[in-house]
């Protein structure tokens, strides 16, 4: 018999439910957390950090949000247990209440091309128990809820070594990618590079849709780090996330912005969380203003407190603001994603993800409205160079609307010298002072590495906005160089 974990208020003490109802309040707003350390049925691909994670996220919602945590973890955490955890809280959640998804556990590419999540009864040799994104979206659009939100610490990528590929400086690392064996000669093969420019892994698992905030650790084609912090393992992704669950009307682009820029540092640049775009200005785990899915009805107060809970607070923090706060340096500005192609767009030829040393590559920038394009370059060395415009001029960088940059011009190529992973970032600015001060940031040598970025706190680069829309734009393109 499934017997699911329910996190009680005041700790980590989990104890076995049968039925999410028992102890649930008479208002609560709903999660389904869900971690996957074992794999009995994948050959020797097991976590580490998984089950730590989703503890550390399930004790965040509980005590910092208030919500009622319903936690599956290895032999609890298969497929049907999943449904039935998903269906039961569909069938008791009310239309004023939230709901949020999370997963900590390996993910693949399925055979369909489609992103898969990989419960813990997943087959070596079978996708019947991979739980894909099709399945997901509908499970969790399914549940009568105010809101639906899914953070997922697991990898997207068909390509990836199995789940021991090292990071340099890091030997305690795994990655959450798993190929099945069939699979496993695609791995240094090219890809579209359309997928990938969008810079939005959830457009795979649904994320576009208006009633559903996807949060993710990795883009479509990369791998999330699962690391050793303080003696205890967690996924990089989670490790930097839940800090920033603190209870505060916080707007998901300011945290999206902090967890990118650690996760970002920690794993030398080659992973990047995604966020639904149509979510940067909505307060974590509430629903969109103005949207078609947002019930009429009121939202109801708290239950009052009884005698044996300690005080709840409201949780309002009215008073705090929701405008963007805005990159603290130039290291958060540039692992910062607005991301907008009507806007602003990067083409990169070949449109591959894999090129050889010396091979030429050129790119293009389309840009949808006049300002100033910055284009940088996290090369093979690990620094971050200027690479548009040359000259560093913030008159240079001026483009107009609907017009396409090419770089470099002249019929001239870029080769990459050294085997690695390179990232090129284009960022369109609305603002000549923003722009200017990013440019002045690299001086004439044109090159930053990223602890000179984290010790510029530039006034000049904070960005506050009182309509909380952003101030530039971002695409970009990473791509790895093979010997």
């Amino acid at each position: 018999m499934l017997r699911d974990h329910i996190v009680k208020k005041g700790g980590l003490a989990l104890a076995a439910c049968a039925a999410l109802a028992i102890g649930s309040p008479a208002r609560a707003d709903q999660a389904l957390v869900v971690g996957v350390n074992q794999y009995p049925g994948l050959d020797g691909v097991n976590l580490k950090g998984c089950v730590n994670d989703a503890q550390s996220v399930a004790t965040a919602l509980q005590t910092k949000y208030h919500f009622t945590v319903t936690m599956l973890s290895d032999a609890t955490a298969k497929k049907q247990g999943i449904i039935n955890a998903l269906n039961r809280i569909a069938g008791t959640i009310k239309p004023t209440e939230k709901f949020v998804f999370y997963f900590a556990g390996h993910g693949t590419i399925g055979s369909n091309g489609k992103s898969v999540l990989l419960p813990s009864d997943a087959d070596e040799n079978s996708e019947a128990n991979d739980f894909g994104a099709d399945l997901l979206n509908q499970k969790i659009k399914a549940i009568p809820a105010k809101s639906h939100t899914v953070l997922l610490d697991s990898c997207f990528s068909g390509g990836m070594m199995r789940s021991a590929k090292g990071l340099r400086g890091h030997p305690h690392m795994l990655t959450r990618g798993y190929v099945r064996p069939n699979k496993r000669s695609a791995r240094g093969g090219s890809k579209d590079l359309t997928v990938v420019n969008l810079a939005d892994t959830n457009e795979s698992l649904g994320g576009t849709s208006s009633s559903v905030c996807y949060f993710t650790a990795t883009r479509e084609n990369e791998q999330a780090g699962e690391d050793e912090f303080e003696g205890q393992r967690h996924g990089v992704f989670t490790f930097f996330l839940v800090p920033k669950l603190d209870g505060q009307r916080d707007i998901w682009q300011d945290i999206k912005d902090g967890v990118a820029s650690s996760v970002s540092d920690h794993m030398d640049d080659t992973q990047h969380p995604t966020l639904s775009p149509t979510y940067d200005n909505v307060v974590a785990f509430d629903v969109k203003a103005g949207s078609a899915d947002m019930p009429d009805t009121p939202d109801t107060p708290p239950a009052p407190n009884t005698p044996d809970t300690p005080d709840t607070p409201t949780n309002d923090n009215s008073n705090r603001p929701r405008h963007y706060s805005g990159p603290k340096n130039v290291w958060d500005l540039y692992n910062a994603d607005h991301v907008n192609h009507a806007k602003v767009s990067l083409t990169m030829f070949p449109n591959q993800t894999t090129i050889a040393v010396n091979d030429q590559i050129s790119f293009h920038v389309a840009s949808g409205e006049s300002g100033y394009l910055v284009v940088l370059e996290r090369g093979t060395s690990g620094s971050v160079n200027l690479i548009y415009p040359l000259d560093g001029s913030v008159d240079s960088a001026h483009v107009s609307g609907d017009t396409m940059t090419d770089f470099p011009s002249d019929g001239k190529a870029f080769a990459a010298d050294t085997a690695g992973n390179e990232r090129i970032k284009a960022i369109l600015f609305e603002d000549h002072d923003q722009a200017a001060a990013l440019l002045k940031s690299f001086g004439e040598k044109r090159s930053l590495n990223r602890n000179q970025m984290k010790k510029m706190q530039s006034r000049d680069l904070k960005i506050v906005s009182a309509t909380d829309t952003p101030q530039f734009y971002t695409s970009d393109i990473t791509f790895e160089v093979t010997q």
